[in-house]
């Protein structure tokens, strides 16, 4: 998959109005709100801006720039989801199946008539953290799968929303590795199905060798108490290695890796000959919707704009009737609901830029 750089004004964006994106990031910097930011926005399947901000490391003062690899946190969940439903549209999975008919063992406590389907829109009524795992287990896929196995649900399936921090993804993955055949880890199934066919050659589960020395610190700027606590976000990003393997937030990329994923959307999601399947159903993907409420995406986005969004950081979208993608990263880390206030911000000087 391949997409290039255009004018602005060729792709329906008023220039000056464009700029004031950078303006504001760059004030939000100097402020000392976050440390830096990496931003792609394009339109028709043309770049139309492609910058980068402030620090990777504000202790070292080592600026941000375009190798800089970042950790997507829940953004890389949409990379799982996107794997899940291509082998749905394979025949290997389908929506409305028991995650026990693919993983006996989660059948345990009540658990065997919860579908993939329900682990999709966050409904499944298991917790949203697995039980405790002593050091690498954690950061592992199978004792995470294992253990969520022998959790009792809180409530009935199908019944409430609960957004699923990380169990819902690693059984996910798990479901895919085993209907796949077993024989490749869920890595690199995503290397191999994912993101090679779309040419984002430094995104990965985990990191690698080849991108521990360009992954930007993963710092904690606003450490006001808000939904997640600071020093488990800091933890996380600390021990991601080569083996890890947390297909709910434990990936990294760049910028122009993780445009590339946006663009793929927006273009209808094609990856190798295979269509992901329409977003805008809410199928693993967070959605725009209608009405005056905050969103990432921006209130003056259309209803059916979809896309993820990664604990006081990452964010991405697609607004399929404006044919726009939008891609963020970020280091030295927000408060959560500040967080959402500045991608909201930001999002709407995008759509304000669009004059066609």
């Amino acid at each position: 998959m391949t997409f290039s750089s255009a004018d602005p004004e060729t792709l329906g964006f008023d220039p000056e109005r464009l700029a004031r994106v950078g303006a504001a990031i760059d004030r939000d910097i100097e402020q000392g709100r976050y440390d830096g930011a990496a931003i792609a926005v394009g339109r028709h399947g043309s770049l139309a801006l492609s910058s980068f901000h402030g620090y990777a490391d504000r202790g070292s003062e080592r600026r941000l720039g375009e190798g800089d690899v970042f950790v997507t946190f829940s953004s890389g969940k949409q990379f799982t989801v996107a794997a899940v439903l291509m082998y749905v549209e394979r025949g290997l999975l389908q929506l409305h199946q028991p995650v026990a008919t693919v993983i006996p063992e989660f059948a345990a406590n009540g658990k065997s008539r919860i579908t993939l389907h329900e682990l999709l829109t966050h409904t499944s009524g298991i917790p949203p953290y697995p039980p405790p795992l002593p050091g690498e287990d954690a950061a592992t896929l199978a004792p995470t799968v294992a253990a969520i196995c022998t959790q009792i649900p809180e409530t009935p399936a199908g019944e409430n929303v609960k957004y699923s921090v990380l169990t819902a993804h690693a059984l996910m993955a798990e479901m895919v590795r085993r209907v796949d055949g077993g024989a490749r880890s869920f890595g690199a199934i995503m290397s191999e199905e994912i993101f090679t066919p779309l040419g984002m050659h430094d995104t990965a589960l985990g990191v690698p060798e080849a991108l521990q020395g360009r992954v930007c610190p993963v710092v904690v700027r606003d450490r006001t108490p808000g939904l997640l606590d600071p020093d488990l976000v800091e933890g996380l990003g600390n021990t991601l290695g080569p083996a890890s393997e947390i297909p709910a937030g434990g990936y990294v990329t760049t910028l122009h890796d993780f445009a590339r994923f946006a663009e793929a959307l927006r273009a209808g999601g094609i990856i190798d000959g295979t269509r992901i399947l329409p977003a805008y159903l809410g199928l693993g993907f967070f959605l725009r919707g209608k009405g005056t409420h905050p969103t990432p995406f921006g209130s003056l986005a259309t209803p059916r704009t979809f896309g993820g969004i990664g604990a006081g950081s990452t964010a991405f979208f697609i607004d399929p009737v404006r044919d726009l993608f939008y891609a963020f990263l970020s280091t030295g880390l927000l408060e959560e609901s500040r967080s959402m206030e500045r991608h909201q911000r930001l999002a709407d000087l995008v759509h304000a830029s669009i004059v066609e």
